[in-house]
């Protein structure tokens, strides 16, 4: 299977069907929605420049430019294998994805937006454990650990074939890398997933699944498949498995699910030095993730992109 089921059916050959963001102006010309990707991709080659030696500025540019044509034209949808070396921290890799929009917006994420890059070292002297909840294919986690290259390093992902291409990444490269094959939640038990081949938005909250999926504009309705039932884990029983009595950063990209947890018990939070998550303001309260963070003794740090990076104060 190289698409999602009705791919061929719901997207033209040629479309700008998905230039368009929810987050948009009423009214945002095609036109507009045009610069702005090629503003992006302006921003990603400068980026590339900035942060890599040539070969890797050139061959996360082109990938780039992949991606933002795929935006503009046809969506890349295969599930085919690319691995590419890139050169992080003074780190070598090989990295693998899938060619499909979503992998490589991962990508483009983490290797030159930079969104977990963080002086996290600044905030706990030592980076000896790295829990990374949603690790998708693991490129955030082997981000991480060039950063933290004698750190050890945990991946929760409850999605078949992205986990998959983690053990390929982990593979591929020399870090400490554990990988759980579960969702993480408030309680632990069995849950609906609903997966999607916008790998990266699979979720576990209903809301969430339903507003994406519902969407005409977005990838996820063509993309999607058919709901499954997943093992979930708490933090709590993760840090109990692994023997892990402090986790120096913690990241957290779960779609939604960080709503249930932030407002179950939060003695876990006894234990995290740094907190990096995602909070899809779209979909759930931010207020109460934030205000659950500071009973804590966290306070948020500045940071760029997507993320709220939280840190003790």
């Amino acid at each position: 299977m190289t698409h999602g089921p009705e791919i061929g059916r719901q997207v033209p050959f040629v479309t700008t069907k998905y230039l368009h963001r929810e987050a948009d102006p009423n009214g945002m010309s095609t036109l507009a929605a045009l610069r702005r990707e090629v503003g992006e991709l302006a921003t990603d080659i400068h980026r590339a420049r900035s942060k890599y030696g040539t070969e890797d500025a050139l061959r996360l540019a082109g990938w780039s430019l992949a991606y933002h044509v795929g935006m503009s034209v046809h969506p890349l949808v295969s599930r085919k294998l690319k691995t590419v070396p890139i050169t992080s921290n003074n780190t070598s890799m090989q990295v693998a994805f899938r060619r499909n929009q979503s992998d490589i917006y991962i990508l483009r994420e983490v290797f030159l937006e930079g969104i977990y890059d963080f002086p996290y070292s600044e905030h706990v002297p030592k980076v000896r454990t790295i829990v990374d909840l949603g690790a998708n294919i693991g490129l955030a986690a082997l981000s991480l650990a060039a950063q933290h290259p004698n750190a050890r390093v945990l991946c929760v992902e409850p999605v078949d074939e992205n986990v998959r291409m983690l053990e390929i990444n982990r593979a591929l490269n020399g870090f400490d890398i554990e990988v759980t094959k579960a969702a993480v939640d408030a309680v632990s038990g069995e849950v609906t997933l609903f997966p999607n081949e916008w790998w990266s938005s699979s979720t576990i909250t209903p809301n969430v699944a339903s507003a994406r999926e519902g969407n005409p504009g977005r990838m996820e309705q063509p993309l999607a498949l058919k709901p499954q039932p997943v093992k979930a884990i708490t933090i709590d029983e993760l840090s109990m498995a692994y023997g892990v009595d402090q986790i120096d950063v913690l990241k957290m990209d779960i779609e939604g699910a960080e709503a249930n947890i932030m407002a179950g018990s939060l003695d876990w939070l006894d234990r995290v030095g740094v907190l990096i998550m995602e909070i899809h303001r779209r979909y759930v309260e931010a207020d109460p993730i934030i205000a659950a963070m500071e009973s804590k003794g966290f306070t948020r740090a500045r940071h760029h992109g997507p993320c709220d990076v939280f840190v003790r104060t």
